[in-house]
């Protein structure tokens, strides 16, 4: 399809209508003919549709214009362009795709770099279900039978029903078309527009939110109630003197009906509004922290890179020792100064220091003063 769009677009392929009475020929039947300027042609213009169907494009292109009529859009924009089309990243993921292919260091990237970053999320998504199935198959035989195929799919958090399947199992090409179909089925995409981009679990986690702080049991949060779950889920926010307008805000935003309350549907576009605006203010606070620190958003992506290789958004104070120790050959005094390190960059972000957990943005501090320390060193 991608090699036909490419032909048609430049009047090169003739005799192949697609859906219509001809879709089914060969396309070696297909007559066309290439000089060399042609072919240079073709080859840009397959480059730079990264390996996208028109009809993908089309998508690509209204998912990223809903977010601004401006050339570029911001990593916020771009996470809710991302989710619009399927892919469900969460914002620190997002901001590591988007440090890749940002070369100005703005944090913004235009339509032809979005592309690019959706190439590279489909390319991230396969390496996934390549490692899960690599994992379910230890001996190396090249099939997963049904079991091992749910217990794929449910790795992937993608359990649903399996499509009839040969005896002999499936090889991954065939794994990779149907996780691919399961992801982006459209009526899965809308289910989510319809959410609010909120998957099913975790609109059921939602739903027993709601009903446990619905205390009169009239399917609608009053306004207390909803001040009450607040503090619960989001206690940092729900305590902030300047979050208080924002609320009063946020509560019109989702107030669909007028009524000073919130049903279900509109709980769940609150708290969408709510995730978002917490994604934005972590965007401003990056980019301040790193001008704070001196990192470049190539040191960053690096370090940001190093820190997921735990494979998860934060990690322990022994963690982060074993890590950096490990990496810099630390002693057994710096590796616990390594840990006061931690203490110090938890406390001053305001972060639970009971937890003894690091997020990325505090790992950055952790970094600057092992670097700055020397630690690091060639010499080291």
């Amino acid at each position: 399809d991608i090699l036909v769009d490419s032909l048609q677009a430049h009047n090169l392929c003739k005799g192949y209508v697609r859906n219509s009475q001809l879709l089914g020929m060969p396309f070696a039947d297909v007559e066309f003919s290439l000089g060399l300027d042609e072919l240079r042609e073709l080859t840009c213009s397959i480059r730079t549709r990264d390996g996208f169907s028109d009809e993908e494009m089309e998508e690509m292109r209204k998912a990223f214009n809903m977010q601004s009529s401006e050339a570029e859009i911001s990593t916020p924009a771009i996470q809710k362009a991302l989710r619009w089309l399927g892919h469900m990243y969460s914002f620190e993921m997002v901001q590591h795709l988007v440090t890749q292919l940002d070369i100005d260091g703005d944090c913004m990237l235009d339509f032809t770099l979005f592309v690019k970053l959706i190439r590279k999320c489909r390319d991230r998504d396969r390496q996934e279900v390549a490692n899960v199935f690599f994992a379910l198959d230890p001996l190396d035989s090249g099939f997963l039978d049904q079991d091992q195929q749910m217990q794929a799919l449910a790795g992937l958090g993608l359990a649903t029903e399996i499509p009839q399947m040969a005896p002999e199992g499936i090889r991954l090409q065939q794994f990779l078309k149907i996780v691919q179909r399961i992801k982006f089925d459209p009526v899965r995409v809308q289910q989510l527009r319809e959410n609010d981009f909120f998957e099913e679990h975790e609109v059921l986690e939602l739903e027993s939110h709601f009903r446990c702080f619905d205390k009169d049991g009239s399917g609608e949060l009053q306004q207390q109630e909803l001040v009450m779950l607040l503090e619960a889920l989001f206690p940092r926010h729900a305590n902030l003197r300047e979050f208080r307008p924002y609320f009063s805000d946020l509560l019109a935003f989702a107030d669909v009906n007028r009524n000073d309350c919130l049903d279900f549907k509109e709980f769940v576009r609150f708290i969408r509004r709510l995730r978002d605006h917490q994604d934005e203010f972590q965007f401003e606070l990056y980019k301040e922290t790193l001008e704070e620190l001196g990192f470049s958003n190539k040191e960053a992506a690096d370090l940001h890179m190093f820190f997921l290789e735990a494979g998860r958004g934060t990690l322990t104070f022994e963690e982060v020792k074993d890590m950096i120790a490990g990496s810099f050959n630390l002693s057994e005094k710096e590796s616990q100064k390594v840990l006061i390190f931690c203490r110090s960059a938890v406390e001053s972000s305001g972060d639970d220091l009971r937890k003894e957990e690091i997020n990325f943005l505090s790992f950055l501090h952790v970094m600057r003063k092992v670097l700055d320390a020397g630690w690091a060193s060639d010499e080291k």
